[in-house]
């Protein structure tokens, strides 16, 4: 009786083994039917997750962009950034590989809980133009009777509303009722304007000339210059003396004049750039080689060089220096991993970033860079 009760236990067990075996290797069950399976090494690298494995644990550790994730082979949860996850289907070893369903990606790097990024629910009124009303504002001013067809916008921005008003948001969350504005800087030839758009009425507020002032060097001016100096047979003959034959390897970078009160034989009025140059030798950080002592003076709209300033000749530097180290031998240095477990100490939303007892707005703004507002909680 005991030997056939012993052999009965033996039995159980071997038989539990087998099953519990069998789980991790038969086909994994989702809701609706059988999932589909595919690799997980392959799969996480293509998404671009980092898949380490832990042989004491017997545990999966995944990274991607902040997510943390834990899993073991056959779990039905997993730990993302330190809060327990419910997974529709686990992970199967097959032959000593890990499988996850084709929905794992889904499933866990997208599951909504990293709250880093939230929706703003009510917009900021300092919040920065979006594309839509950039494109408004530019339909609008083109509307108008003042506007001429060679007029270039230099500038299209958040006009601001009333600080008090920005500051009863940012304490008390009341709205603020006044339409979205806009500031358009507009180059006329060399004329500059600046004008005031309603963006919720779609009418010009104001269109003022501005006297005596310079407009915004623009991307276009940049490729213009580079034109003229390449097109121009006198820089040509002074760049031989530097030892240069061939103009398509200067690169130019032109910069803004100034005013030394005529003294400088250049006027106020004109819309001008100092032009200083720089030789493409192919290692791919020309600015190791200024061709020092030459500076041309272009005039943008009469399209040609005015003026070419010249001093002694200094041979231009011809070594190699590349910035991006091809021609250093990279060091090994070990791996660093930087994560964050629990998820970021910080939230953004919108515009708005909120850290510990501190919430900031910011936006980017073409003349100043970081613009923000921030308030002390």
């Amino acid at each position: 009786m005991s030997k056939a009760l012993n052999l009965s236990k033996r039995k159980t067990a071997l038989a539990l083994a087998i099953a519990l075996c069998c789980a991790w290797q038969s086909p994994a069950i989702a809701h609706g039917g059988e999932a589909h399976m595919v690799p997980m090494d392959k799969t996480l690298q293509e998404f671009g997750a980092d898949v380490q494995w832990d042989d004491y644990a017997q545990m999966y550790t995944l990274i991607k962009d902040g997510a943390y994730v834990k899993v073991k082979p056959g779990a039905k949860t997993a730990i993302l950034n330190g809060k327990t996850l419910n997974l529709q289907v686990p992970v199967v070893m097959k032959q000593g590989k890990a499988w996850v369903s084709d929905t794992f990606i889904n499933d866990v790097f997208q599951s909504g809980l990293d709250q880093t990024f939230q929706v703003e629910k009510v917009p900021h009124p300092l919040n920065s133009l979006s594309s839509a009303e950039i494109g408004q504002a530019v339909t609008i001013v083109k509307a108008a009777p003042e506007f001429q067809a060679n007029t270039r916008f230099t500038e299209i921005s958040l006009h601001e509303p009333d600080k008090k008003a920005v500051w009863d948001f940012a304490l008390n969350g009341t709205p603020v009722n006044t339409p979205r504005t806009a500031d358009v800087i507009m180059l006329d030839g060399k004329h500059v304007i600046e004008a005031v758009v309603d963006l919720q009425n779609k009418k010009i507020l104001s269109w003022t000339p501005i006297k005596d002032a310079h407009g915004m060097v623009l991307i276009d001016d940049f490729v213009s210059v580079q034109n003229i100096i390449n097109a121009s047979t006198e820089f040509a003959e002074v760049l031989k003396k530097h030892g240069i034959k061939d103009t398509t390897k200067v690169v130019t970078t032109p910069l803004t004049v100034g005013y030394f009160d005529g003294k400088d034989g250049l006027k106020q009025d004109a819309r001008l750039l100092k032009v200083v140059s720089y030789l493409d030798t192919g290692d791919g950080n020309y600015w190791a080689h200024p061709i020092e002592n030459l500076v041309a003076v272009v005039d943008l709209e009469q399209k040609k060089i005015i003026k070419i300033e010249e001093g002694p000749v200094i041979p231009v530097p011809m070594e190699s220096r590349p910035f991006d180290g091809r021609d250093r031998v990279a060091k090994s240095v070990k791996p660093l991993d930087i994560i964050e477990p629990e998820g970021k100490n910080y939230t953004i939303t919108g515009d708005m970033v909120h850290w510990q007892n501190w919430d900031f707005h910011l936006r980017l703004n073409s003349r100043v860079g970081a613009d923000s507002l921030y308030r002390h909680l």
